[in-house]
């Protein structure tokens, strides 16, 4: 999860199912780490409204884990 250029919307991501799914989060003011940009299939962001384009880390973690659980679940049932 990093807003670098080239990254997309959470919301369209399509998750694998058949693939274990691994969540990198930056640290604010360095974000992730250039050698884990480069071996990730994909890069998100969450789209956020205002002057401040930050969230900490328990917030950003928590909508990034709700948006893949509902995606991976949805048509399941309970």
């Amino acid at each position: 999860m990093d807003n670098i250029e080239g990254s997309r919307d959470i919301a369209t991501l399509d998750w694998p199912e058949e693939k274990h799914t691994l969540l990198v989060f930056g640290q604010e003011q360095v974000g992730v780490p250039q050698e884990f940009i480069e071996v990730a299939d994909e890069i998100a962001y969450i789209p956020q409204y205002g002057t401040v384009r930050s969230l900490n880390v328990g917030t950003a973690s928590g909508i990034a884990m709700h948006e893949y659980c509902s995606k991976i679940n949805s048509g399941k049932g309970d």
